[in-house]
């Protein structure tokens, strides 16, 4: 439970810039420019930021037993599946606006 909550903070600490990257694309790109942003683009930009910024953080995760690559693919499965639920969100709102 303890490596859950821990990947769960890793991920709650990407997800605020990775939004505010999503949310520029989609000013330009509409909703497919949100989309691929906020899966791939604004993800690794986050956590190239976290690489720069806070490299003492991943000391703390990996001495509670999680590496860097766990927490990397963790995060992306978390990630995606944000991705999918804000789809299927946008794609209801959409057909029932659009009758």
């Amino acid at each position: 439970m303890r490596k859950l909550k821990n990947v769960w903070f890793f991920f709650a600490s990407t997800v605020l810039l990775n939004l505010g990257i999503s949310l520029a694309a989609a000013i330009f790109g509409g909703i497919a420019g949100f989309a691929g942003s906020f899966l791939f683009f604004g993800f690794a930009f986050s956590l190239a930021v976290k690489e720069v910024r806070a490299k003492n953080e991943y000391v703390f995760y990996r001495n509670n037993g999680l590496s860097r690559a766990q927490l990397w693919v963790s995060s992306f499965v978390i990630n995606f599946t944000v991705y999918l639920l804000l789809i299927t969100i946008l794609v209801v709102c959409q057909d029932i606006f659009s009758k």
